[in-house]
Formats: C-alpha cells, structure tokens, sequence
C-alpha cells in the first residue's frame, strides 16, 4: 500500500536538477537535430532533385515523434512533480527481474504506480522475486529516491 506525502527538500532539489539537464539535452538535440535533417535532405538531392522535400518532411516528422516521446512527456512529468510536490511512499513486492542487455537491468513490481525501475548491478543481484522493497518515488516520472530491503538501504538520494 502506497501512501502520498510531500517531497523533502533535497528530492525537490534533485527533480529541478533532472528537469535542467533533460531540457539541455532537449534543446541539444533540437539543435543538432535540424540542421542534420536539412543536411541529409541535402545529401539526398544529390542523387535526385526530387528527393529533398521528402526526406526533409519525414526526418523533421520523425525528429519531432521522437522528441514529443523522449523529452516532452518525461519534462511534462517531472515540470507536475515540481508543481505538486508530492511523492509516494510505501512497501511494493518484486515480481519480475529482466535483463535485457548487459547495462540496462529492470525489477517489476507488483503495483498500479510503479510498474518497474531499472537498477545499477550491485543494487539488482540483492533482489529477488518476491522481495518486498520499502520505496520512495515521484508520483508522476517515477524518480526514486529511496529503496530499501529490510532496512537496508539500497537506493538513497542526498
């Protein structure tokens, strides 16, 4: 069961931090973005004349899916955690362990709010399934800021 309480200072700290850096990252890949888009458009006309517009309209679309679904709904979410100031707090059960290559390594557990996280090494091989894991995440991009297994801490934000 999953309780709502407010942030503490130094996870509100934490989310503004995050919300800066993926907005630089945002605004980095804009920059980069276009101008690569224009420059295979570019490229393409090379071959053919008519191949300019074409290529510019679906790399500019597909640049622009890919920024909605990276960084505008991950900065929507962390820009409502930082207006709310609210995260939950609780007890969830481990009910998955995946490995899906060898750095991106993710629990799943057993809740409406927090389907799964991914984890360091050393804080994966303590967990097993079955586990049930005191935790402490955003309400809405789900950044952690605690993890503990029998009052073991695992995951501590400063």
């Amino acid at each position: 069961m999953l309780t709502q309480t407010f942030l503490a200072i130094g996870e509100a700290d934490n989310l503004e931090k995050r919300y800066k850096r993926f907005r630089l990252i945002a605004a980095l890949t804009l920059i980069v973005g276009v101008p690569l888009e224009i420059g295979l458009g570019f490229l393409a006309s090379i071959g053919s004349k008519m191949a300019f517009w074409p290529v510019i309209i679906l790399g500019l679309g597909f640049l622009t899916f890919a920024f909605y679904v990276v960084f505008l709904k991950v900065l929507r979410s962390i820009k409502q955690d930082l207006s709310e100031q609210v995260k939950l707090v609780g007890e969830l059960q481990v009910v998955s362990k995946t490995q899906k290559e060898k750095q991106q390594l993710q629990i799943g557990f057993k809740s409406d709010e927090l389907d799964k996280i991914s984890l360091f090494r050393d804080v994966y091989d303590k967990i097993n399934i079955g586990d049930i894991l005191y935790v402490e995440f955003s309400k809405y991009s789900h950044e952690v800021f605690k993890l503990s297994k029998n009052d073991e801490p695992l995951i501590k934000s400063s």
